[in-house]
This record gives structure tokens, sequence and C-alpha cells, in this order.
């Protein structure tokens, strides 16, 4: 095993993240069926200008995701 990989302590989350992530819970109990589309266009609304993806992964650490219609 490498030295490095021992050591390696990973980076956690800036504040500006847990902020956001804050908000997009307390919305996410509001609506559970708001996807990272519609979740981001609610965080413009609120003043916060965030991209698509950088919501896609912070409801993926959240573990949280949109209800939506499977195929059958």
């Amino acid at each position: 095993m490498n030295r490095s990989g021992l050591y390696y302590q990973a980076a956690g989350e800036n504040e500006e993240n847990l902020k956001l992530m804050r908000m997009m819970d307390e919305e996410y109990m509001r609506h559970p069926f708001y996807g990272s589309r519609r979740m981001k266009s609610w965080l413009s609304e609120q003043g916060q200008e965030v991209n698509r993806k950088r919501v896609r992964r912070l409801m993926g650490v959240m573990g949280i995701e949109g209800c939506i219609r499977s195929r059958r």
C-alpha cells in the first residue's frame, strides 16, 4: 500500500456548499418530486446562481433524488 493512500484525508464540503445543501434539504421536504433541474431553477429564484451539475452532485452526496415515473 502506498503511503499517500494511507495518509490521504478527503477535503470536506465548503461553507457555500453546506448552505446550498441545507436549502435544498428544506425544499426537498416540501417538494420531494423536485429533480436537479427543478431544484436548480428554485435555487435561482432564491438568488443562488448554481450550475445544474453542482446541484446534481450535491443531491447525490445527500442521497436524495426526485420521484420520477419509470418504464413498465
